[in-house]
């Protein structure tokens, strides 16, 4: 079979917005004829290789005197020739894969782009407004997701890597953007019963002036039985400091800035069908801390307010039960972590933390169409603990449309619940609501300190048979509010 095709002529494909029909109609090969000249070799065809990018189909351009050649839809070029190093016409023989990996240019094209003309004020005539940013957001995250699939869906065991682009938006951050290379790979290519294994690096900057490399990597073999999970940063970046508990401003707060290293590794064992059991070692530096003059930071001076080192080993219990990794439909998910830190071992102060973090997902129609999700979060700390390090209210993950650490104390209890309802293939929507609570002493819960969240946003669904969803939520707190841009679900 060779699929849907569609077909245009020529000069005709030097037109996006007119190529992108084919798009829409879920076409998975493009097939251009036309004639070149030798002054235009190779650039027209090369030129026709991003049709198929932008549409997420294989390419094929047949060019009589000129180059003719054949792309897959990530533009990775086949097989080629040149009419014009044969006296006597040439022929290609190639094999093209046929299937699509869904874009959202055919359904956005070019919109929020304009021109701007160059005058004395840069900044006023190329400043984006915020419809340009989130289309653009859009865009480069469906390109994302679509090279992260790309790589998973690889069934022969080969490792496959992408260059792919990392944007999304948060209180914390404002815009983030980067690079994400991606390489996935099979530990050992005969064990089809493990998941593949994957190893990223993302470089990214924000519009806060936040930089730095992150490393993250799982690991899996034995036939699913052995897990290794592991994570490095190497950061400079800028926060907020409100004060310590629960009877803090949120319009008063000290931004400071700081150098991060983090390092996290733990390794898993089976125990039973969704049981694992294993040991991981941490480490984290916060340094060159500098808040403003006279700021909050200074006036408290909390533990490890100049910077601190907390290194130590840990323990990990782990039940996974859930359909899926990454938006599961049913299923439950706990982990339960102890983490010492120990001077002996170089942190600045000695304390532990020990973190509960249960999930469910409960599926509200036959064809999980509905779902409900549950988390409950427990974060203890005991000891001479870091500023840093005590539980946070707040973030892109739990409790959204509070600053991450706007509330923050020696521990933290927290509970959301969302649900998820698809309208259709590609589009859905969620409701959602939260509730956190930080105390120095577990005898100060209660209901009259806890704070409130709530919100709701869309999912718009990239790749179905991968579950891999962009999300743009907007929340309330008391006081507060947020919005958050990012590759599926929160939790």
């Amino acid at each position: 079979s060779f699929g849907k095709v569609s077909g245009v002529i020529c000069y005709d494909a030097d037109f996006p917005h007119y190529v992108k029909k084919a798009g829409r109609q879920q076409a998975e090969l493009l097939i251009v004829p036309g004639a070149d000249s030798e002054e235009i070799t190779p650039f027209h065809t090369r030129q026709a290789y991003f049709r198929a990018v932008e549409n997420g189909c294989s390419l094929i351009r047949v060019a009589t005197g000129g180059l003719s050649g054949t792309v897959d839809p990530y533009g990775r070029r086949i097989a080629e020739v040149n009419d014009h190093s044969f006296t006597q016409g040439s022929f290609l023989l190639a094999t093209i894969p046929v299937y699509r990996v869904p874009t959202l240019y055919p359904l956005l094209g070019d919109a929020g782009l304009r021109k701007v003309s160059p005058t004395k004020d840069f900044k006023k005539t190329h400043r984006l407004s915020m419809k340009t940013i989130a289309l653009l957001a859009i865009v480069c995250a469906g390109v994302y997701v679509s090279a992260l699939a790309q790589s998973d869906s690889e069934a022969n065991g080969k490792p496959e890597w992408d260059l792919v682009p990392l944007i999304s938006t948060s209180p914390e951050t404002s815009l983030m953007l980067g690079v994400n290379p991606v390489f996935t790979f099979r530990l050992n290519r005969s064990d089809t019963s493990s998941p593949r294994s994957f190893l990223s690096t993302q470089a990214f900057g924000t519009l806060k002036r936040q930089f730095g490399v992150q490393v993250r990597g799982n690991f899996f073999w034995g036939q699913n039985k052995y897990v290794a999970e592991v994570g490095a940063d190497a950061a400079r970046s800028v926060w907020r400091y409100y004060g310590i508990g629960n009877g803090i401003d949120l319009k008063r707060y000290d931004t400071y800035r700081f150098g991060a290293l983090y390092a996290d590794a733990i390794f898993l064992r089976k125990l039973a069908a969704a049981l694992y059991a294993g040991v991981g070692y941490r480490y984290n530096q916060l340094s060159d801390v500098s808040g403003t003059d006279g700021g909050l930071l200074a006036e408290n001076k909390p533990v490890g307010y100049t910077g601190f080192t907390a290194t130590g080993p840990a323990l990990v219990l782990r039940w996974d039960s859930r359909d899926h990794r990454l938006t599961a439909y049913r299923g439950y998910f706990l982990n339960l972590r102890w983490q010492q830190h120990w001077t002996g071992l170089g942190s600045t102060q000695s304390f532990e933390t020990v973190t509960a973090d249960l999930r469910r997902y409960i599926p509200l129609s036959k064809q999980s169409a509905s779902v409900l999700a549950l988390q409950l979060l427990h974060y203890a700390s005991f000891g001479q603990v870091p500023f840093a390090e005590l539980g946070q209210v707040g973030g892109s993950v739990i409790n959204r449309g509070y600053f991450q650490g706007g509330y923050r104390d020696r521990h933290l209890l927290a509970f959301q619940a969302e649900v998820r309802q698809m309208f259709g293939k590609t589009l859905g929507g969620v409701l959602f609501a939260s509730a956190g609570n930080v105390m120095a002493a577990y005898d100060e819960l209660g209901f009259t300190r806890t704070r409130l969240a709530a919100g709701a946003g869309l999912r718009f669904v990239v790749l179905p048979q991968s579950r891999v969803s962009i999300r743009l939520d907007f929340a309330w707190g008391q006081n507060s509010s947020g919005l958050y841009f990012g590759i599926n679900e929160a939790f």
